[in-house]
């Protein structure tokens, strides 16, 4: 009977890291075992696991990158990699967290009397570096008008002119990237 050897050095070496990513923007998780397994990558509890998956190897190892390109809220949660040795066994590596960055709140079209006050609100799950607001795709620029207190911002307008009409929107900005809200209208009702 022919004698096998089986490594016992083999297994994942490099874990994959917990990550965060930014909805709409992409995010990779990466792990490596030693030897020459298969790598394959689950999501725990199950999922849907995206199939935009890289292997690179040298000599002694592999590594396995998983790449999310448009991440949804959906993708949130926790992955591994497994490295399977075919019918020498499979080493799974340690769970890393995704956690995916998503406006939770985004503003709402109104329509008021004109001298009335009106305000957007957007909120995320996630405390950004930035937070902009837009009117009809420019950038506001006073600041009297934008509050953020953590992961909540505010554009309100206390006496609202003809010119306050128009399309509002906010974009987040994370260290990992950025999402904008969908646009909201304000439309200004009086006699001009």
């Amino acid at each position: 009977m022919p004698l096998i050897t089986l490594d016992m050095s083999s297994g994942v070496t490099t874990d994959p890291v917990d990550t965060i990513g930014v909805e709409t923007n992409g995010a990779t998780l990466s792990c490596k075992a030693s030897g020459n397994p298969t790598i394959g990558w689950e999501k725990v509890g199950g999922g849907t696991v995206p199939s935009d998956v890289t292997v690179t190897s040298d000599a002694d190892s592999v590594t396995s990158t998983l790449a999310f390109s448009d991440l949804k809220q959906s993708d949130g949660g926790q992955y591994q990699c497994v490295a399977d040795y075919g019918g020498l066994g499979e080493h799974a590596s340690s769970p890393a967290t995704l956690t995916v960055y998503v406006l939770t709140a985004e503003p709402v079209g109104d329509a008021v009397l004109l001298g009335t006050g009106a305000s957007f609100t957007c909120e995320s799950n996630g405390v950004p570096t930035a937070v902009n607001w837009y009117k009809d795709d420019v950038l506001v620029t006073d600041t009297q008008l934008i509050s953020t207190v953590g992961s909540t911002s505010k554009l309100e307008v206390t006496s609202t002119a003809f010119t306050d009409k128009g399309w509002y929107k906010c974009e987040y900005v994370f260290d990992q990237g950025t999402t904008t809200s969908e646009k909201a209208y304000l439309s200004i009702r009086g006699f001009q």
